[in-house]
């Protein structure tokens, strides 16, 4: 979150964006504080019964960071490779700000904002039904 709040300031500093801009960056921030959330509270749980979760995440961070987008559009991704990209929940949640920052285009906005919420709901069914499982065990 801090990480993008300085990313927001600086582009905001740096370029003639509207002050609507602003409402825009603050509304695409809440799925990703809930996505973050979610998959923060899923890996807990997880954790508790499966100690050796957290070497699992480490390593899936890491990969996380290299088919991530975020200073580049996906156009620069080979082909081939567009469809792991795809399957990250990060790139998602990541593309409303690039359609903040880089373009003016609305209509990616919107579509980029619907998809990084559904990842939102999706990462809250994953960890209330894993909550939900484990509960117990």
């Amino acid at each position: 979150l801090s990480a993008s709040i300085l990313v927001f300031l600086i582009s905001f500093v740096l370029s003639d964006q509207s002050i609507n801009h602003i409402f825009l960056w603050i509304i695409c921030t809440i799925p990703l504080i809930l996505t973050v959330f979610f998959l923060t509270f899923t890996a807990a749980v997880t954790n508790v019964i499966f100690r050796d979760i957290r070497f699992l995440l480490g390593f899936s961070l890491s990969l996380r960071d290299f088919f991530t987008p975020i200073f580049y559009f996906i156009d620069a991704v080979p082909v081939s490779f567009r469809n792991i990209v795809a399957l990250n929940p990060f790139y998602w949640m990541l593309q409303p700000f690039q359609n903040i920052v880089l373009t003016a285009n609305h209509t990616n906005l919107i579509t980029s904002f619907f998809m990084s919420a559904l990842v939102a709901l999706s990462t809250g069914i994953l960890a209330f039904f894993t909550w939900k499982k484990l509960k117990n065990s």
